[in-house]
C-alpha cells in the first residue's frame, strides 16, 4: 500500500480565503449564538468552521460555511437553546425569504427537530 497522506491545514494551503473564513466564522463565537455559549462549547465548532470554509474554494464556498454553521446550530438546538441564525444574507432559506407565505409548502424552523415524520419514522425522531 502507498503510505497514506498527512492531512494539510487547508488554511495554510489556500492562504488567501483565511481572512475570510476566520471574518465569516465569527458568527458562531459571537452575539448570534451567544445563548448557546455557555451550553455548547464554540470553539471546536469555530476551528472546524474555519478550515471547512478555507478548504472550499471551488464555487461552493458558502456552502461548507453553512454546512458548519449549521453543525453549530444543531448542537445548540439539541441543548435546548433555539438559534435563528440564517438570514437573507447568511445562508438564506430562499423559499421563504423570496416568495409570499402561501407560495412554499415546506418553512424553515430552526427549532423544529431535523428528523421530519415519514412511514418509516412516524416520531419523526
Amino acid at each position: 500500500c502507498p503510505d497514506a497522506e498527512i492531512n494539510r491545514d487547508s488554511c495554510q494551503l489556500t492562504p488567501h480565503r483565511h481572512h475570510w473564513a476566520k471574518m465569516m466564522c465569527s458568527i458562531i463565537a459571537g452575539e448570534t449564538f451567544r445563548d448557546c455559549h455557555n451550553k455548547v462549547a464554540y470553539q471546536p465548532f469555530y476551528e472546524n468552521c474555519v478550515k471547512d470554509s478555507c478548504a472550499c474554494d471551488t464555487g461552493g464556498d458558502c456552502e461548507c460555511f453553512c454546512t458548519a454553521v449549521a453543525a453549530y446550530a444543531q448542537a445548540c438546538n439539541e441543548a435546548n437553546v433555539c438559534v435563528a441564525w440564517r438570514t437573507p444574507e447568511i445562508c438564506p432559506v430562499f423559499c421563504d425569504y423570496y416568495n409570499d407565505p402561501e407560495e412554499c409548502k415546506w418553512h424553515y424552523n430552526p427549532c423544529h427537530t431535523p428528523c421530519y415524520k415519514t412511514c418509516l419514522h412516524p416520531e419523526g425522531t
